[in-house]
């Protein structure tokens, strides 16, 4: 489980989350495949921390409505997921 601390503000929102603000989240990985490897692995953890390290220090202590994808949709709780969930796919 990694955590980090973002900032954002939701576009068109009328309440307080539509000026700049603070959470903070912990991202948790959950792995699936279709069988392990030769020497019984699913995947190899050091790539997957490397992977995930990745992803999350382009967020982590960063105004989201700076940066893509969030420069263009709300950095809402489900944006954030499916942006996480996303992301390892190209990688």
């Amino acid at each position: 489980m990694t955590r980090l601390f973002l900032r954002a503000r939701l576009r068109g929102y009328k309440g307080k989350c539509e000026n700049p603000h603070g959470h903070n989240y912990k991202v948790r990985v959950t792995l699936e495949g279709p069988q392990l490897d030769s020497i019984g692995l699913l995947y190899d953890f050091t790539h997957l921390k490397r992977v995930i390290r990745d992803i999350v220090g382009v967020v982590d202590h960063k105004f989201l409505n700076d940066l893509a994808p969030f420069d263009v949709i709300n950095p809402s709780a489900e944006n954030l997921a499916k942006y996480f969930y996303d992301e390892p796919r190209g990688r």
